[in-house]
């Protein structure tokens, strides 16, 4: 097993894009609202990149098209 996220979530937003997952949002510790984004790629694990959701979310969906 890999290394776990930096920030711990429930209900966020995943969309998967050129073989990543992105993980938008979503709700930590069932109190605060986020509006962080992560990613996770298989061959270097999770990172954070230097952008944020467009405001805070949870219970939200993705959609590449």
């Amino acid at each position: 097993m890999g290394d776990p996220m930096s920030t711990p979530r429930g209900y966020a937003a995943g969309v998967n894009l050129d073989d990543s997952l992105f993980l938008i949002g979503g709700l930590r510790s069932n109190v605060q609202i986020l509006d962080t984004v992560e990613v996770y790629s298989a061959s270097s694990g999770w990172s954070v990149p230097s952008f944020s959701s467009i405001g805070k979310r949870s219970f939200a969906s993705a959609v590449v098209m």
